[in-house]
């Protein structure tokens, strides 16, 4: 492989990681923003259990109650949207994670050709040495 399309590779694998960890980012953004939500609606919850023994009516408690249901109901679900949110940050991690092997590999793959390349310059000009140094030695060598 050439390497200007190694770098070419090697180019994109960088840009693919760095996509993904972005990705990796806004999906613990929107995981840390859910828990947030999920943080209020439970403390809030919480005021609210603690202030219905102080309703004086049976309405008011009833209704205390029934709002107290819907803020559980509330709550259950964006527990659950929590735990999809912390879902989407493993896979996001996991495609980070892959990306971020691509690129190793791909870097590794241009440094073995440079090294390759590089070699083969170092036997090149080895030849050219040798070949100067026999037409020298010819050179001297005859009368």
């Amino acid at each position: 492989m050439t390497p200007d399309r190694l770098a070419l590779l090697l180019k994109l694998a960088n840009q693919r990681e760095a996509e993904a960890l972005q990705a990796l980012a806004d999906a613990q953004a929107e995981t840390a923003r859910r828990e947030a939500v999920r943080l209020e609606l439970f403390s809030y919850l919480q005021g609210s259990e603690a202030a219905a023994p102080r309703v004086e009516s049976s309405a008011l408690l009833l209704n205390q109650q029934a709002f107290c249901q819907r803020l559980r109901q509330a709550l259950s679900a964006q527990t659950q949207q929590v735990e999809l949110a912390g879902r989407a940050v493993q896979s996001a991690r996991d495609r980070w994670l892959l990306a971020r092997q691509q690129q190793r590999t791909q870097a590794r793959l241009q440094q073995q050709a440079a090294e390759v390349e590089r070699k083969q310059m170092e036997r090149r000009a080895q030849i050219d040495c040798d070949e100067l140094a026999a037409q020298r030695w010819l050179a001297a060598s005859l009368p």
